[in-house]
């Protein structure tokens, strides 16, 4: 998990959600968890994977969170035989058959094909995309450009941000002088996209904004203000509408930790139910769990009924959200 630098907030909530399943599933007398931090970069990723396998000598991990960390990662958990399970990695580039790599978070394949055919059915076809210059944001901006021309959609700019930026105005006025209907925009943060969307309003410059599921952040809100209303993005979350074991986990993590989950904590909690439950039905047999994992059919979880495919991706339905006055909401038409 990133338990510090810039996304330590959802990865010290995602630890939380592992905690409180660990708890729930009174898994104290098969395992021990042991975390370590990935930061959210590849190098040091690596070195905690290292740590894990070699001198704690663990046999199955839940993670890495993001995309970059688990790239990094990928050819050394086929090489060892260790199973994973990512909570937060959604790079197209990892959905890879018969590999040891699991994830409870959808491809971002997935989220952009919303995306796609909400603008083209709105009959939008021009578009500028600002995206994280790191494999995060890369392989959101390739999938997304790629699905959006392949339905007659127009890339007019695109450019993105570093891991540190807070000063977009630059690129605004570039984004603006293509005159684009709508900007797809996912930076580094949540941070970052809050100050985009208000710098944007400051130099009266208002397209549709569009973004990928990780838009629902309290970072965002508090980076914008009113600026982020209007914000369009998928999730798989209906906070009005949840269902009794959504309800009853979103409740407790909310009375625990002050503050309601995200997607992420969820996909944590599922992704420690899913391999617990396999490592006791297995009695601990990787393959036997690899199986199980490859197998996996409309699994119970808080997300809803979990499914890997052939790749090892998690098969949830999406819905289209959007904020309004600060709230984060169902979008409706």
């Amino acid at each position: 998990m990133p338990l510090t630098g810039f996304l330590s907030h959802v990865g010290q909530d995602t630890r939380h959600a592992i905690e409180m399943a660990f708890e729930d599933l009174g898994a104290s007398n098969d395992i021990e968890l042991v975390f370590e931090d990935e930061m959210c970069n590849a190098t040091q990723a690596l070195t905690a994977y290292r740590k894990l396998v070699d001198i704690d000598q663990v046999d199955f991990i839940i993670g890495p969170f993001c995309g970059q960390s688990a790239m990094s990662v990928l050819s050394f958990l086929n090489q060892q035989k260790i199973i994973a399970i990512s909570p937060g990695a959604p790079d197209n580039e990892l959905s890879q058959a018969n590999d040891y790599f699991f994830r409870t978070r959808v491809p971002n394949k997935v989220e952009t094909k919303k995306i796609v055919d909400f603008l083209i059915e709105k009959g939008i076809i021009r578009v500028a995309t600002y995206t994280a210059k790191n494999t995060f944001g890369e392989s959101f901006k390739n999938s997304f450009i790629e699905q959006f021309t392949a339905q007659g959609g127009e890339i007019v700019f695109s450019e993105g941000s570093t891991d540190s930026q807070s000063e977009f105005r630059t690129e605004i006025i570039k984004i603006k002088e293509t005159n684009p209907e709508a900007v797809f925009l996912v930076p580094a943060s949540r941070q970052q996209m809050g100050i985009f969307v208000k710098q944007t309003k400051e130099l009266d410059f208002f397209p549709l904004i569009v973004g990928a599921a990780v838009t629902k952040q309290q970072d965002l809100l508090d980076a914008a203000g009113n600026a982020a209303d209007g914000i369009i993005y998928p999730y798989t979350l209906d906070q009005q509408n949840l269902f009794p074991k959504q309800e009853e986990i979103y409740n407790r993590f909310l009375d625990r930790y002050n503050r309601p989950p995200t997607m992420e904590v969820l996909n944590g909690y599922d992704a420690f139910q899913i391999l617990f439950t396999k490592i006791k039905e297995c009695n601990a047999n990787k393959e036997c769990v690899r199986t199980k994992l490859n197998e996996l059919k409309d699994f119970d979880g808080v997300t809803g009924l979990v499914s890997f495919d052939e790749f090892g991706d998690s098969q949830v339905s999406l819905i289209l959200k959007t904020i309004q006055n600060g709230e984060f909401i169902r979008y409706e038409e």
